[in-house]
């Protein structure tokens, strides 16, 4: 909760990350369609990371830190204290699961 990170999108585990996002402490993020069907997401299991060269398209020029590859924003993310993610999903009923509670009625 305390500590950015960032989250990557890729197509599989063996693809780079077709682009990213910086998440900010107490940071909301809420995807679907494309991003949630298509593609994994994750974050890095990492101490230190950057965004250089990471497609991050929400950094903003006010950003600290330097310029990166290709004139991008980079910013360096020391991670120092722990991180707390929830995530909640909806996941429709299966098949079985209908037949079994038509059952149950």
């Amino acid at each position: 909760m305390e500590e950015k990170c960032i989250i990557s999108f890729r197509s599989s585990l063996q693809d780079q990350p077709i682009s990213s996002l910086l998440l900010e402490p107490r940071s909301l993020l809420v995807f679907e369609g494309e991003a949630y069907n298509s593609y994994l997401h994750s974050i890095d299991a990492c101490v230190e990371e950057t965004t250089c060269g990471r497609n991050c398209f929400n950094l903003e020029s006010s950003a600290n830190g330097e310029r990166g590859m290709e004139g991008e924003e980079s910013v360096i993310i020391r991670r120092e204290k722990e991180r707390i993610s929830l995530t909640i999903r909806f996941v429709p009923p299966t098949k079985k699961e209908e037949e079994e509670e038509r059952k149950k009625e």
